[in-house]
């Protein structure tokens, strides 16, 4: 059950994380790589 509750939990902070900070991040890779 614990097992279970802290899946739940680390994919509710997980996907939100990485739908917005990993477009972030790779739009300021290519942003930094167009203006070099």
């Amino acid at each position: 059950m614990t097992g279970y509750y802290a899946h739940y939990y680390v994919s509710y902070i997980f996907v939100p994380l990485v739908g917005v900070i990993l477009p972030i991040a790779s739009m300021g890779l290519l942003l930094n790589y167009i203006e070099k």
